[in-house]
């Protein structure tokens, strides 16, 4: 098996102040919030084995009396301490839940209390599409990323049998301010945020900032400068389009932010355009095709970049690149800096997978990953651990590869794309997956480590 990553990481305050449901909708999806720091922390709950192996999901007789505790009735899957918001929710196998109820503020009665088709079909405010989606949208999953705010407690039951599930948690500063979730005053706004959510996948409006565009064609083993850029700024969009396959593509991509010595952005084209022959993407954040690429990742700069391409195939290539450039004084630039990495660990074993280790101040906002090979798709039952600042025992605990691009049961329905995260390509074992973290981005002020177990099947694979 072949693994291809890319991990999209924002290197080194976040504004926390919550009024409404169109206000939270807004942060939850801005884009420039992520490049400036972030002291907030991303808690997860979930279904993982808490012995470390592979019986996620409370399938052995007693597992689900032992790892939750009852309330109201039902099973407590998520339980904290605010200010803080609900930024994302990942189930599956849901056909003996009854209900999910939301306690806000240590109040007796839920604030929400629906049937999980109510939650994930996408017809109740404030869990709108496309911030939500079944496991006929998701592909064997059902997911959340509408935003639920609380300023002092939350506290999340499921009524029935509960089986795979993740909670992912933004907490806030304790200074933070943000109000509740509020049914009556959210639901006056409902007319705004419906027409917001309706844009979202729109774009045929212009990136801000001024266009620049330009072809070029690279001989064999040729490596050119293309673009550079001097002063203070932010590149709004970046499009590739190339008339060539491009996953036959020789040409690697480097773009240096400020005069640094190493590239920021070091990745081959290939890699990028991977899996493109089921589905394009439109995304939020990123939309491609088989024959363009283009990020809408706002990228800030304070003393210049500089464009790279590198052919490392065997006959000439060529690429039109077009970015959009908004000039800014040095001292309103944000701090962080985008970065993107791909990573391989070679040749095939049964082994797990780093797939990025970072010091410094960041924020992991996006993975892209592709996998071809292997007996069957037995492999996506490899759990990822995202640590951060070296907090191994509070590290983000998933429960499948699959499971971490919110769909399920080896993405039972084939390829999907969705806003933030789909699997444009499954075909037989081989698959191509994205996730773009926004509302849910997991900011560290020391160090990053996001790895994958080792295969429990124990099939031989390469990860790349």
């Amino acid at each position: 098996m072949r693994w291809a990553v890319m991990a999209l990481v924002l290197l080194g305050g976040s504004r926390a102040v919550s009024a409404g449901a169109v206000d939270e909708l807004l942060r939850a999806l801005d884009s420039e919030r992520l490049t400036r720091p972030d002291s907030a922390r991303i808690v997860r709950f979930s279904s993982a084995d808490p012995s470390g192996g592979n019986s996620d999901g409370f399938q052995a007789r007693g597992a689900l009396e032992a790892a939750l505790r009852r309330d109201a009735g039902g099973w407590v899957l998520a339980e904290a301490e605010g200010p803080g918001r609900l930024v994302r929710l990942w189930m599956t196998q849901l056909d003996k839940v009854e209900r999910l109820r939301f306690y806000f503020d240590h109040e007796p009665a839920p604030r929400i209390d629906l049937t999980p088709a109510q939650l994930f079909d996408g017809n109740v405010f404030p869990f709108l599409l496309p911030l939500v989606g079944n496991e006929r949208r998701s592909s064997g999953g059902f997911f959340s990323y509408a935003p639920l705010p609380f300023a002092r407690h939350l506290k999340v039951i499921a009524i029935g049998e509960v089986h795979f599930y993740q909670i992912d948690l933004r907490i806030e500063p304790a200074a933070a301010a943000v109000e509740s979730y509020d049914p009556v005053r959210w639901a006056g706004e409902s007319a705004i945020v419906e027409s917001l959510l309706a844009s979202l996948s729109a774009w045929d409006q212009e990136p801000a900032g001024v266009r620049h565009h330009a072809a070029y064609r690279l001989a064999p083993g040729e490596r050119r400068i293309v673009r550079s850029l001097s002063g203070a700024g932010v590149i709004h969009a970046l499009r590739m389009q190339s008339d060539e396959p491009p996953e036959h593509s020789g040409l690697w991509l480097r773009i240096r932010w400020d005069d640094a010595a190493e590239a920021c952005v070091d990745l081959p084209l290939a890699e990028l355009y991977s899996g493109l022959t089921q589905r394009a993407v439109q995304g939020l954040l990123v939309r491609h095709d088989r024959s363009s690429f283009e990020w809408r990742w706002d990228m800030p700069f304070a003393a210049g970049a500089q464009f790279e391409l590198e052919n490392r195939g065997a006959r000439a290539q060529s690429l039109e690149l077009t970015d959009w450039v908004e000039p800014s004084l040095p001292g309103a630039v944000a701090p962080l800096r985008f970065h993107a990495a791909w990573n391989g660990s070679g040749a095939p074993g049964a082994n797990g997978f780093e797939l990025v280790r970072l010091a410094g101040e960041g924020t992991l906002v996006g993975v892209q990953l592709a996998l071809a090979g292997g007996r069957s798709l037995e492999y996506l039952e490899s759990d990822e651990t995202i640590v951060v600042d070296g907090r191994e025992a509070e590290a983000l605990q998933g429960t499948g590869v699959e499971d971490f691009f919110n769909g399920g049961f080896f993405f039972s329905r084939g390829a999907f794309t969705q806003l933030l995260h789909g699997c444009p390509l499954k075909i037989a074992q081989r698959l191509a997956l994205y996730r773009h973290l926004v509302p849910d981005a997991v900011p560290f002020q020391r160090s990053l480590e996001v790895r994958f177990e080792p295969p429990p099947t124990g099939e031989s694979v390469a990860w790349s």
